[in-house]
C-alpha cells in the first residue's frame, strides 16, 4: 500500500498528535459527518494538538482543518458487506500501511468504522494492530441503523472491543452495550462538536478565544462617559464572584486617544476578565460583519448608555434573540419592560437641554448592586428557554470542550 501526506502548516512538535480516521473519499460540505469531523479537529487544534486524518483520498488539509492529510488504499467496497473485498493478505497489507500512518499518536479517533459495511477491512486492521501503537482509540458511529451483516459475521470474529466507544447521550449507553457487545465502562459520553466560528471574521476568533465554558458580556460602544462602557465589567465582575466563568468583550469604537485610554486602564483595574476590541485590532473602527459575527458568541448585550436616541446595536441583539441589559432611566426603553435585563444605571438627563438631572439610583452599595444585576442575568440565560439551550449548547459542545474530553481519556 502506499502512503501519500499534504502538509498544511507547521507541526506542533511539543503537542499532542492525534489521528482521525475516516473512510472520505474527498470533502463535501453537505456531508454532516465532514463537518462533524472538520469542527472535531478545529478543537483539537486549539488545544493545542496537532491533527492528523487518515482517509481513502487525498484532499486539502485545510478543509477539515487538519495539519496534514494521510492517505491509506483500503478496499472501498458499498452499503453492504462484501467479504471478497478483502483477503487476509490484504488485511494485513493494509494494517501495515496504518501502523506507518499511525506513527506517534498519542489518540486515535474513528469514524464509523464499527458501522459502514465497507469499513470491515479498515476495523480488522486497525484491531491487528491497536496494541501496538501506544495510544488510546476512541470510536465514534453516527448512526442508530445497524446493518444486518455484523451479526455472527465470520470474517470479523477475531474482532474485540478495543479503546472507547462514544455514546452521544447518556439513554443510548446501555444500547450501544448491547449492540457492540462492549464494556459500559468503557462507553464514554461526548457530543459531536459544533463549531460556530466556521466561517466568522479571524479577529472574532481571536477574541473569543478559550471562552468555551463561560458567559461572553458584549458591549459596543465607545469608551466614554455617556456609554458607561465601565458597567458591563463590573457585571462580569459579580458574574465571577458569584462562581461564574464570565468575560466582558468591549466593542470600543474610536477610542484610540488619550483619555480613551485613561478609561480602559480603569476598566481594566474593575476586572481581569475583560477583552477591548482595540487591544486585538488597532484599527478603531469594524465593519458591521464584526459585530454581527460577535453576536453568534455573545449570551448577553449589555448597553447601559445615559442617552440614546435608537440604539441599533440593541434592536441587531434582539433579533438575534440575545437577552439585554439596558438603563431603565432612558424611557425610550421602557417599551421593552418585562422582557429586556433593567438596572438603574444613571442620572436622569433632559434630552432638550442636555443637562444633568437629580440622580435616580443612590448606590448605598454599588458592588451589591450589580450583583443584583449578575443575578437576573443568570435568571435570564438559565431560564428563557430560548436563551438556556442557545448557552448550553455553546458550551458544551464548544470544539474546544469536546477536545477536552477527548484528551482525558489519554492516561499518563
Amino acid at each position: 500500500c502506499t502512503c501519500s501526506r499534504i502538509i498544511n502548516g507547521m507541526s506542533r512538535k511539543n503537542g499532542v498528535k492525534v489521528s482521525i480516521v475516516t473512510d472520505f473519499t474527498g470533502y463535501d460540505p453537505a456531508y454532516s459527518l465532514c463537518q462533524s469531523v472538520r469542527a472535531q479537529a478545529w478543537g483539537l487544534k486549539q488545544a493545542g494538538c496537532h491533527v492528523r486524518i487518515i482517509t481513502r483520498q487525498l484532499f486539502e488539509a485545510s478543509l477539515l482543518n487538519a495539519d496534514e492529510i494521510v492517505q491509506v488504499d483500503m478496499p472501498h467496497g458499498g452499503n453492504e458487506f462484501d467479504p471478497s473485498i478483502a483477503g487476509d493478505s490484504d488485511i494485513n497489507r493494509l494494517a501495515t500501511s496504518l501502523m506507518l500512518a499511525l506513527e506517534g499518536s498519542h489518540l486515535v479517533i474513528t469514524h464509523d468504522v464499527f458501522y459502514q459495511p465497507s469499513c470491515w477491512p479498515l476495523r480488522l486492521a486497525l484491531y491487528r494492530i491497536h496494541d501496538k501503537i501506544g495510544g488510546e482509540f476512541v470510536h465514534y458511529i453516527h448512526s442508530e441503523t445497524l446493518w444486518e451483516w455484523d451479526k455472527g459475521n465470520p470474517v470479523l470474529n477475531e474482532v474485540r472491543p478495543f479503546g472507547y466507544l462514544v455514546a452521544f447521550h447518556h439513554e443510548q449507553i446501555e444500547r450501544r452495550a448491547r449492540q457492540f457487545s462492549w464494556p459500559e465502562k468503557d462507553i464514554v459520553v461526548i457530543p459531536n462538536a459544533l463549531n460556530l466560528y466556521a466561517d466568522v471574521d479571524p479577529l472574532v476568533t481571536e477574541i473569543t478565544s478559550g471562552i468555551w465554558s463561560g458567559i461572553i458580556l458584549l458591549a459596543v460602544c465607545r469608551l466614554d462617559g455617556g456609554k458607561q462602557p465601565e458597567i458591563v465589567a463590573e457585571i462580569a465582575h459579580a458574574l465571577n464572584y458569584l462562581g461564574y466563568s464570565a468575560v466582558a468583550i468591549i466593542v470600543d469604537f474610536h477610542s484610540l486617544d488619550t483619555e480613551k485610554q485613561r478609561r480602559k486602564q480603569a476598566i481594566n483595574r474593575i476586572t481581569p476578565h475583560v477583552r477591548f476590541m482595540s487591544d486585538y485590532d488597532e484599527r478603531g473602527s469594524w465593519p458591521p460583519s464584526v459585530i454581527r459575527d460577535l453576536m453568534r458568541f455573545a449570551d448577553v448585550v449589555v448597553h447601559p448608555s445615559r442617552l440614546e436616541a435608537d440604539g441599533m446595536v440593541v434592536a441587531e441583539a434582539m433579533a438575534q434573540r440575545i437577552p439585554v441589559v439596558l438603563n431603565r432611566d432612558l424611557l425610550r426603553w421602557h417599551e421593552f419592560l418585562g422582557k429586556a435585563i433593567f438596572g438603574q444605571f444613571s442620572a436622569n438627563i433632559d434630552a432638550l437641554t442636555g443637562q444633568h438631572g437629580e440622580t435616580t439610583t443612590n448606590y448605598s452599595n454599588r458592588t451589591e448592586y450589580m450583583r443584583q444585576i449578575a443575578l437576573r442575568v443568570l435568571q435570564k440565560l438559565t431560564q428563557n428557554p430560548l436563551s438556556s439551550l442557545a448557552w448550553n449548547m455553546r458550551c458544551k459542545r464548544h470544539p474546544l470542550a469536546v477536545a477536552y474530553q477527548l484528551l482525558s481519556l489519554i492516561k499518563g
